[in-house]
């Protein structure tokens, strides 16, 4: 209770209370990573390790890197450099992780491909709609800092508009699950790229649902709670679309491994945004210029 009382005081004053650094989150990330690749490479049960510790890691990894590269407060330059860095680490990874846990039998052309869109499209398509977002409505600033009285209220995106993306997302999927079935043997070679399509979107939508509870104005714990609950929902329909159709009990059984796994993805997305927090970020809208007599006296 106190530390909520102390928390509550330092944001209404501008200033943070006790926080972790953002220096210290990236060095977790660089060092958490390596760690966990390592633990899955030394065998049994890396299966359950993987969809528990490293798998969530690292894709939470490439959408932060998307939220960096469309809203960070670094330049332009900075972003894009840090973003090609931080996707060649990840694949690098993800490249050593595949090999390892294949005793070397895959060669580089077969995974570097599939592992490249894994990494590269979650970051590419959370950051181009970022971006949209910063240029026309909303940009990171500083709590502390003096905001427009036009932002104080916060970004206008309501749960409302959460449901109408998650409809999206859902109907996309479903859509997909169709050509999926459809598919013959002739044209199975597609079905690698719409999984990893499909895995894109339901990424994009949590990482933008984190986003929105984390580093709204208001207070994130409702809006955490909604984002777990689409994060179960597009992990439990990635599941059935990825059944094929088929009714197999072993694979229904393990497919609570995938909304598992998307969970898991929102929670390290959704901490590290409240680090993020907790250094006094927020996303606002920005004000509309005004007059001097728009203002009115002070």
């Amino acid at each position: 209770m106190a530390a909520t009382q102390t928390t509550d005081r330092a944001e209404r004053s501008g200033r943070p209370g006790r926080h972790i650094s953002l220096r210290a989150l990236t060095i977790f990330h660089v060092v958490a990573l390596p760690i966990a690749c390592w633990f899955v490479s030394m065998g049994s049960p890396t299966d359950v390790f993987a969809y528990f510790v490293f798998t969530p890691l690292i894709i939470g990894q490439t959408c932060l890197i998307g939220i960096w590269l469309g809203l960070g407060t670094n330049t332009g330059q900075c972003r894009v450099a840090g973003t090609l860095v931080g996707i060649a680490y990840l694949v690098t990874i993800g490249v050593y992780h595949t090999w390892s846990i294949n005793s070397g039998r895959v060669s580089l052309g077969e995974v570097l491909p599939v592992i490249l869109a894994m990494f590269t499209l979650p970051t590419l398509g959370t950051a181009a709609v970022l971006l949209v977002v910063r240029g026309w409505k909303a940009h990171l600033v500083a709590h502390g800092s003096e905001l427009p009285a036009a932002a104080v209220e916060g970004l206008q995106f309501s749960i409302r508009h959460l449901f109408l993306l998650t409809t999206a997302v859902a109907v996309l999927l479903v859509m997909a699950r169709g050509v999926v079935l459809l598919m013959t043997n002739d044209t199975a070679w597609l079905r690698m790229p719409i999984m990893i399509g499909m895995l894109t979107l339901c990424f994009i939508a949590i990482t933008l649902a984190a986003v929105w509870a984390a580093l709204g104005v208001g207070r994130p714990t409702e809006r955490i709670i909604v984002v777990m609950l689409l994060a179960f929902f597009t992990g439990a329909l990635f599941a059935y679309v990825e059944s094929y159709g088929t009714i197999n009990m072993t694979r229904w059984q393990q497919a609570w491994r995938l909304p598992t796994m998307t969970i898991l993805t929102a929670v390290v997305v959704t901490a590290s945004l409240l680090v993020v927090r907790s250094n006094g970020y927020r996303l606002v809208r920005r004000s509309p210029s005004v007059t001097p007599k728009q203002n009115g006296p002070k």
